[in-house]
């Protein structure tokens, strides 16, 4: 089990898929796995008229953590764990991650309810609950310590194409 980590990884999954309410939905996700954790910034498509990533960013934040993990491995980010618990402490693995990541919802302008678009900081209890917290981009960069352009996203990529 690798359990640390001290290089800045950065990932892309143009069209991350997760459960969606009907159907599967598809999103944009852009990752930075840090030493210390996880900033993830999740983006509605445009043109998407599936699951929101509102309605599903419980579905996709398990969903992300396993894939990143998968991946690129998240055991830095967790307590070891004996091996012959591994299975039984899936829920611990996501939970202890869930701790160590700053999820950011971003509606790109033209997606959503704000024609300007914006940027949330979203929070989860124990249960995973969310909690919503609308920023502006310069206070989610700063709060990250990434520079304001890190939450720019090319509107090529935003665009949903069935």
């Amino acid at each position: 089990m690798k359990n640390s980590r001290t290089e800045t990884v950065y990932i892309e999954y143009p069209r991350f898929k997760f459960p969606g309410v009907a159907s599967a939905g598809t999103c944009f996700l852009k990752v930075w796995v840090r030493p210390s954790g996880l900033v993830v910034l999740c983006s509605q498509l445009l043109e998407y008229y599936g699951t929101s990533v509102t309605n599903a960013v419980e579905d996709i934040l398990v969903s992300a953590i396993k894939q990143i993990h998968e991946d690129i491995g998240l055991d830095h980010l967790v307590t070891p764990t004996r091996w012959w618990k591994f299975g039984a402490d899936h829920e611990s693995f996501v939970s202890q991650v869930v701790r160590r990541t700053v999820w950011i919802e971003h509606y790109p302008p033209g997606a959503g309810l704000n024609p300007a678009g914006s940027l949330a900081f979203v929070a989860f209890d124990k249960d995973l609950h969310p909690v919503w917290n609308y920023v502006s981009k310069e206070r989610a960069a700063g709060e990250c310590g990434v520079d304001p352009a890190h939450f720019e996203v090319d509107p090529r990529l935003l665009k949903y194409e069935s």
